[in-house]
């Protein structure tokens, strides 16, 4: 199936249905994903016979969209961040392509492309892409080798999972979709055919991370996931294969709240009662 893929602007929101009231943009067949870096950068993957990665600046739309033809086997994923004050565009397929755009001026100048980033002897198919601008770097979701993938983008990479040994992180079902779930923490679903994939991964020390596979007997009866979004603050919502959504929240362990069950106000009070000097004895 070939579908066009278009940039609309000036559309608003009438009783919260969109209300068409600019031109399109025709950019090509065969879209993919599509981020904005920095509100300023659109770009769109489209993966054709030679995959392309095209972009405008939505801050002057008389000139573009701009093709770049990107040297890559497969394309599945788009990621946009922002990286010394440059806009960035992350591409992920059979490897990894970062794309960084001075935006000073308008429009923004033709981006610099960072040496394409090489998956390893195994190769490997980036479904989905996180951003981490804190700590420099994106997370990979490699649905070929079913694992996470860590890749720096400080300074020229040229090679995934340099940081430590503990890179790629092994999962135990098909990866689909990461998002950060918090500032130090990375969630990852996906499945297989008759069971939910979830996986949260500490990265309060990403050389050496900490995964967590979330289990339970409901858990299997769902389907697998093929997406999810966080509000950066803890809760997540994820897309399951059969159409509905779920919502996860991080809270404090079951059976540790200080405050109930270990007050030493109650069942506890030896010089109160029970143990009166002053009566009975």
């Amino acid at each position: 199936m070939v579908a066009l893929a278009a940039f609309v602007f000036a559309v608003s929101l009438s009783a919260g249905v969109p209300e068409h009231l600019g031109d399109e943009l025709e950019v090509g067949d065969d879209p993919v994903a599509v981020a904005v870096a920095q509100d300023r950068v659109v770009g769109v993957l489209l993966d054709t016979d030679e995959p392309v990665l095209a972009w405008l600046d939505s801050g002057d739309l008389s000139l573009g969209p701009y093709m770049i033809s990107l040297n890559m086997e497969q394309v599945s994923s788009l990621a946009a961040g922002s990286f010394d004050e440059q806009a960035v565009l992350v591409v992920g397929g059979s490897q990894l392509g970062v794309f960084r755009f001075d935006t000073s001026a308008i429009p923004a100048a033709v981006p610099s492309q960072d040496t394409p980033v090489g998956l390893g002897t195994g190769g490997g198919l980036l479904v989905d892409l996180v951003v981490d601008e804190a700590r420099t770097a994106v997370f990979g979701v490699d649905s070929l080798n079913n694992s996470l993938r860590h890749i720096s983008l400080d300074g020229d990479a040229g090679a995934a999972d340099t940081l430590s040994s503990s890179w790629p992180m092994s999962l135990s079902f098909s990866p689909q979709s990461a998002a950060l779930l918090d500032d130090n923490s990375l969630i990852v679903v996906g499945g297989d055919e008759d069971s939910l994939g979830l996986a949260v991964v500490d990265l309060t020390d990403s050389s050496s991370p900490d995964l967590e596979l979330v289990d339970g007997v409901e858990l299997d009866s769902l389907g697998p996931a093929v997406s999810v979004t966080t509000d950066g603050r803890g809760a997540s919502w994820i897309l399951l294969a059969n159409g509905e959504v779920w919502q996860l929240s991080r809270g404090a362990p079951e059976g540790d709240d200080d405050d109930a069950g270990d007050d030493d106000d109650a069942g506890d009070d030896d010089d109160d009662s029970g143990d009166d000097d002053d009566s009975g004895d």
